[in-house]
């Protein structure tokens, strides 16, 4: 196959070539006509207002996804708090967009040409994810601040972290014909729970998760009573029944709750740390800093190797607290134009200093 290759991005393109091929055992000549071959992949771009990263089908992406080329829209990647994001149901990463308010869109162009630059704020967008074909509705021109996104009613909450039951392990348990959740991790070293514990009840109701997917029944359970109240957990430890009140907490903020900056001067985007990312291994509990969660292709950010997943802890030499404080920083640094911006980088385990070199 080498050798055929290299005889076939040899070929002239536009011009007819002869081919002698071998077809169920009769020997053929036909003439193909080379073209130009297109992109592997198509490049990534963001559309601002929608609060998204889209690309193209490019023909490869295409016949991968059983589509043909130009039919769709891509959704690379969505912006917490934007306009994709609040939708609902919300678009995800690899949705295919092929229509705004019944007018099939093809490229990234003819979204971008649609009314949401002139003030339309409600569009129906048609979706299609795998075999299934979607609408939802996205707010463009009326969504939240990126600054300031929707904070959620709270929940009652353990602080524990569950794998679900399923038969294969109740089996080997002990626990045939049983449903409900294993601790896997215990959050609160307070909490009278221990990882191990099987839970199986809640309040006298069986907690009937036995799917590897069915963790959030537990949690659903949970939410429905009251902050404060006394939850009466049904739990096997150890093979022992046993009966073990909790005292029901506050769900703490979910990282879509969390407070952001944008830049679009050095093209990157971070929030404040939410309860969840404090909880990584590789971070320390007392972490201060700022969480990056999308960097602009092309960008001084980018160009400088800043990248999503990132915890900036300081700025030019300072400690960094939080997006207050580096939406204040970056306010100064534009002020006085310097020719370098140098952050502290957590990048997992490591850290490193990046250099950000503006082209003001």
């Amino acid at each position: 196959m080498p050798i055929a290759n290299q005889l076939l991005v040899g070929l002239k393109t536009a011009e007819a070539s002869t081919f002698v091929v071998r077809r169920d055992g009769r020997e053929m000549t036909i003439r193909l006509t080379p073209v130009d071959r297109p992109a592997a992949s198509s490049i990534p771009r963001e559309l601002r207002d929608w609060g998204f990263m889209a690309s193209n089908l490019t023909p490869f992406e295409a016949r991968a996804l059983g589509r043909a080329a130009g039919d769709g829209i891509r959704v690379v990647s969505v912006r917490p708090g934007g306009p994709i994001e609040q939708s609902r149901p919300p678009l995800q990463r690899d949705d295919i967009i092929v229509e705004v308010d019944g007018r099939r869109v093809g490229s990234v162009a003819d979204l971008e040409s649609r009314p949401a630059a002139a003030g339309k704020s409600s569009l129906l967008l048609t979706f299609e994810r795998g075999r299934e074909r979607r609408l939802t509705v996205v707010d463009v021109g009326g969504g939240r601040p990126a600054d300031s996104p929707p904070a959620e009613a709270r929940k009652a909450w353990i602080p524990i972290a569950v794998q679900v039951l399923t038969p294969p392990l109740a089996e080997r348990l002990g626990l045939a014909g049983k449903t409900g959740v294993r601790v896997t991790q215990v959050l609160d070293a307070a909490l009278p729970l221990q990882v191990g514990d099987i839970i199986l009840a809640v309040d006298g109701q069986v907690v009937r998760a036995s799917a590897p997917t069915d963790e959030e029944v537990f949690f659903a359970a949970i939410r429905r009573a009251a902050i404060g109240a006394t939850a009466q957990l049904s739990v096997s430890r150890g093979g022992t029944a046993m009966t073990i009140p909790v005292t029901l907490g506050t769900a703490p903020a979910l990282a879509r709750e969390m407070k952001r900056y944008e830049d679009e001067d050095f093209g990157f985007r971070a929030r404040d740390l939410a309860d969840a990312d404090r909880r990584d291994p590789r971070l320390e509990p007392n972490v201060a800093g700022v969480l990056v969660d999308g960097v602009t292709q092309g960008s001084w950010a980018s160009l400088g190797r800043l990248a999503g997943g990132d915890v900036i802890e300081a700025l030019d030499g300072r400690p960094l607290a939080n997006v207050d404080d580096l939406a204040a920083r970056f306010t100064a640094i534009k002020t006085a134009r310097p020719s370098s911006v140098v952050l502290l980088v957590r990048r997992g385990v490591r850290t490193v200093f990046l250099d950000l070199q503006p082209a003001w």
